[in-house]
């Protein structure tokens, strides 16, 4: 079997690839270009010796590579994932700001109403993530013991002040 010889086939130099790396923002970015430097400059002969040192899976290294033969290093260090776009409205989100000053009781609560006001279902865990990005927080009371007394801390409270 044939084995790739990367130092010929990567057309960007070590020292180009380790300086990209410093600059990378985005550890993928980052994982990317040093698997390109290993390659390179020899420190790693196969992709799967590279994969392991950069913690990338083979199959993962191997699609990287595809990317960066067919379209390039820019193409390769790209991130193509964007993130999920909120599901409401401009006025949808100004509502739901309105509905969350008097607050929801549960997640579940919140699910219900987004359905049954916008006609947009989320699950719990979709509310919370939106309510994240939104920076809504959840409010909790402090939690007291069931046997407390609020006439005997009065009493303790007046007694204490009058030392």
């Amino acid at each position: 079997m044939n084995q790739l010889d990367y130092v010929v086939e990567i057309t960007e130099d070590a020292d180009t690839l380790f300086t990209l790396e410093r600059q990378a923002h985005h550890p993928k970015e980052l994982q990317r270009l040093q698997l390109l430097r290993l390659l390179k400059s020899g420190l790693a002969m196969t992709m799967p010796e590279a994969a392991a040192l950069v913690g990338i899976s083979h199959s993962t290294a191997d699609r990287h590579w595809r990317t960066y033969k067919r379209e390039g290093l820019a193409a390769m260090c790209s991130l193509a994932y964007k993130g999920g776009q909120v599901r409401l409205s401009a006025e949808a989100l100004h509502r739901l700001d309105q509905r969350c000053a008097e607050g929801f009781p549960t997640l579940q609560s919140a699910v219900v109403w987004v359905e049954e006001t916008f006609a947009v279902s989320y699950t719990p865990a979709g509310i919370w993530t939106l309510f994240q990005r939104l920076g809504y927080k959840a409010k909790t009371g402090r939690p007291c013991h069931h046997k407390q007394d609020p006439e005997a801390q009065a009493a303790f409270k007046k007694i204490s002040i009058r030392r």
